[in-house]
């Protein structure tokens, strides 16, 4: 992810930047096992620190959004693995 937002190479997944810091992840339906949980890790590049993040339970279609929040705007890698 580059810090503006835009993305490098996202599969499956829409990335918007709401506010400074700040980054959504929606990845599209099917993309995970419903009934599971997405485990994000995010790792950002810089002199940033993340401030908060949330993942919640995949949604009955396979979606899901998960969310961060870093100390200032940054570029920044991602990986989410889905959990029983």
């Amino acid at each position: 992810m580059n810090a503006d937002g835009t993305s490098q190479f996202a599969p499956n997944a829409t990335i918007t930047h709401p506010s400074t810091g700040c980054y959504n992840l929606t990845f599209a339906a099917g993309t995970f096992t419903p009934g599971t949980v997405a485990v994000p890790i995010f790792m950002p590049i810089g002199d940033v620190f993340i401030t908060s993040s949330f993942s919640g339970s995949v949604a009955g279609d396979g979606s899901v959004t998960p969310s961060v929040c870093f100390s200032g705007d940054a570029a920044f890698n991602y990986t989410v693995t889905g959990q029983p």
